[in-house]
């Protein structure tokens, strides 16, 4: 089983009214002396994503890349002749 789990966080200051400079006024380095961010808001994800494989799965060779913000995550199979083969045991009379 591969569970695959992230968060995500991000905060963003909406300055005052009248506020000169507005990165100056979220990150609290304004001019004046009153407070010049007028809202802050933060928002916080998280998630967890479970997955079962089957039994031809190589779990040894699984690699995971992030592209171009995309979590691409490669599950390659063993090869046949690697899996159990069915067969046949005769049962022995007595």
């Amino acid at each position: 089983m591969l569970t695959v789990s992230g968060s995500m966080r991000k905060s963003e200051a909406t300055p005052a009214d009248g506020a000169a400079d507005g990165a100056a006024a979220a990150n609290g380095r304004g001019g004046g002396g009153a407070a010049e961010t007028a809202l802050s808001s933060f928002e916080e994800r998280q998630f967890t994503q479970s997955f079962r494989f089957r039994r031809d799965v190589n779990v040894e060779a699984i690699k995971a890349d992030y592209e171009h913000g995309v979590l691409c995550v490669r599950v390659p199979t063993k090869a046949p002749e690697a899996l159990p083969q069915k067969r046949k045991i005769a049962i022995a009379d007595k």
